[in-house]
């Protein structure tokens, strides 16, 4: 819905393109945010967790992937940097005060 939205209320293509960017990593990170969240956890060793998931979109299947807390640690930096991007990007715009004031 956001994209759109900037399709129509965006001043022209340079900002659309910015957004875009934005819009496809907020995408992919939520994804990668909810892998971890909503997924089962178990234990390798002291270093690495095993991140367990069942997804069933037409078939069932059991996603099971080794992760470390240097690989959480990135998927939050990036989440953190791709908000404050966003944040920026309101700002530049004048959206911050437009959603402010409503």
């Amino acid at each position: 819905m956001a994209e759109s939205l900037a399709k129509i209320a965006l001043p022209d293509r340079s900002s659309k393109a910015r957004f875009g960017k934005i819009a496809d990593r907020i995408s992919s990170l939520a994804k990668e945010r909810n892998n971890v969240v909503h997924a089962l956890w178990g234990r390798e060793d002291e270093k690495i967790a095993i991140r367990m998931k069942f997804t069933g979109y037409g078939e069932v299947k059991f996603i099971n992937a080794r992760m470390t807390a240097v690989d959480i640690e990135k998927i939050a930096k990036s989440i953190s940097t791709t908000s404050g991007d966003l944040y920026g990007f309101m700002v530049d715009y004048g959206l911050l005060s437009r959603i402010q004031s409503d």
